[in-house]
């Protein structure tokens, strides 16, 4: 049995047999590892914004 959550809907269930669960384990692996590299990427996209916007306060105040 797999169960499938979307945001704001319904949770679907999903029969699985018994020779699709590797390949299913395989596939959710790699979806995690994507969205942990997802989440890395993001979080330093804003270490950059915060960079550059202390960069741009700092030389306001030069002026």
């Amino acid at each position: 049995m797999l169960n499938v959550n979307y945001p704001g809907a319904k949770t679907r269930q999903l029969s699985l047999r018994a020779e699709q669960v590797p390949q299913v384990r395989q596939s959710l692996d790699r979806y995690r590892q994507v969205k942990e590299t997802l989440e890395a990427i993001s979080e330093l996209n804003q270490q950059l914004l915060r960079m550059d916007r202390d960069e741009s306060r700092h030389k306001e105040r030069e002026v």
